[in-house]
């Protein structure tokens, strides 16, 4: 789908800069985990989502999800 939004649009909903965009988009840095709520509320899924086997891979899947 396309939202004709640009990437300041983005950033501002993200809570970023729109050079921490670009960065995303071409690559050059991964978001912080802090922004993951907000990545994941603006697609409206999770882009990395895991299956956890152990309890503890739970826990860090949780508190990702978290920020």
């Amino acid at each position: 789908m396309i939202l004709g939004l640009f990437q300041e649009d983005v950033a501002n909903l993200v809570g970023v800069d729109s050079n921490t965009i670009l960065n995303w988009e071409k690559g050059k840095t991964t978001p912080s985990v802090r922004f993951i709520p907000a990545i994941r509320q603006f697609l409206g899924y999770d882009p990395d989502p895991v299956s956890p086997k152990t309890i503890s891979e739970a826990l860090r899947v949780k508190r990702k999800n978290l920020g």
